[in-house]
């Protein structure tokens, strides 16, 4: 469902409106992802979603790629069941996906296709597994363990701001503060003489 609102936080329409419709007895919910692509006028959306026979906690993710009136260009169901509440961050022509299940939290990376009638490619990344981000949430600390060292991270907001840049001596466990961090979720970049990886961090 959609509602528009105004600057002082009054509505601006009379009712919501529904962008993404359920049928034959499928549920969607839980729409814990939106990020919005200015340079293509996209907007993606990641939720929920359940068949009619399955059970509950059998739930996938789905992500919709919608125009910039909220009209839908694709839908793509992106992981197995079993999968919840997924984040986004669109960066460097890519959009990350962090979501969770019981166990661990993942990450999947998607390329972005510009100027086609469809939003994203197949996912080019498996789930990360080689990198230990604690506590998490987080509140005044938080470590990073790899497999590899370490030479830098990054905290970008969800709408890909950069926030914070921490350099480190290659080293395969670093902890910085996040005392001047507001509360909210966040995405790091971890450069590693490895190469890239990334995880998401809800800050409390």
């Amino acid at each position: 469902m959609l509602t528009k609102w105004k600057s002082d936080w009054a509505t601006a329409s009379s009712s919501p409106q529904t962008i993404i419709p359920t049928s034959g007895g499928d549920g969607k919910w839980f729409c814990t992802g939106v990020t919005f692509d200015a340079q293509n006028e996209r907007i993606y959306l990641g939720y929920q979603h359940i068949y009619s026979w399955d059970s509950m906690n059998q739930e996938h993710i789905d992500i919709a790629v919608l125009d910039k009136n909220f009209n839908i260009i694709e839908t793509q169901h992106v992981t197995a069941s079993g999968y919840y509440r997924p984040h986004f961050l669109l960066l460097d022509g890519y959009l990350y996906m962090a979501y969770d299940k019981t166990g661990g939290v993942y990450i999947k990376k998607y390329k972005v296709l510009e100027n086609t009638s469809v939003g994203i490619s197949e996912n080019e990344s498996q789930e990360n597994s080689i990198v230990d981000v604690y506590p998490n949430p987080s509140h005044q600390e938080v470590t990073i363990k790899t497999n590899s060292k370490v030479t830098r991270c990054e905290l970008y907001d969800q709408c890909g701001s950069k926030i914070k840049t921490v350099s480190f001596n290659n080293e395969e466990s670093i902890s910085f503060s996040l005392h001047e961090i507001k509360t909210g979720i966040y995405f790091i970049k971890i450069h590693t003489l490895q190469g890239k990886a990334y995880h998401k961090l809800i800050v409390m």
